[in-house]
């Protein structure tokens, strides 16, 4: 059986051999190609995933640091209106001190006294409604018709006895705080 194989079959054994092998490492050069593509296309969306977190990420802190940006500015302004209202409280403060001590200072030399260059007091009158002239000249004030009229209702309410008490006592309160 042995001896019916032919010569030519054993002739191209060796070499169909070598086109089996020689296709079958081109098919396993390939298949490795195709892996290793797969492989470098993994890792590249793999490094792709990352790379997008990670714009993600900066993105994120671009973000905070815009509105950590808005906070400071914030802050600043409202230090600023605080200064203002620190300087606006000292010069409230400084001008009730002014009046506290001209109040004292009236009390003690009167409303009429006046200070010099040298910062010494001369007394004035003692009270506010004295005049502080010199001079004893006569004011003359004209009364409008408004005064005239005013006048007349009143006497009118006091001869018939129709005005109450207590308007008439308003009404002497009233004229004698008007200051001219």
């Amino acid at each position: 059986m042995v001896c019916e194989i032919d010569c030519a079959v054993l002739c191209c054994y060796p070499f169909k051999m070598l086109e089996v092998v020689e296709a079958a490492s081109i098919f396993m050069t390939y298949f490795l190609i195709a892996i290793s593509f797969l492989v470098v296309m993994s890792g590249i969306f793999a490094s792709m995933f990352h790379i997008i977190s990670f714009c993600r990420y900066v993105n994120g802190m671009i973000n905070e640091i815009g509105e950590l940006s808005n906070r400071v500015c914030r802050l600043e302004d409202i230090e600023a209106r605080v200064a203002q209202l620190r300087q606006s409280q000292l010069s409230a403060a400084d001008i009730l001190n002014r009046l506290v001590v001209r109040k004292r200072e009236r009390e003690i030399y009167g409303y009429g006294a006046i200070r010099n260059e040298n910062r010494s007091w001369h007394a004035g009158s003692e009270y506010e409604e004295e005049s502080d002239d010199e001079d004893d000249d006569d004011y003359i004030y004209e009364q409008s018709e408004y005064d005239i009229e005013e006048y007349e209702e009143y006497e009118e309410d006091g001869e018939s006895g129709k005005g109450d008490e207590s308007d008439e006592g308003s009404d002497k309160e009233n004229r004698g705080s008007h200051v001219c």
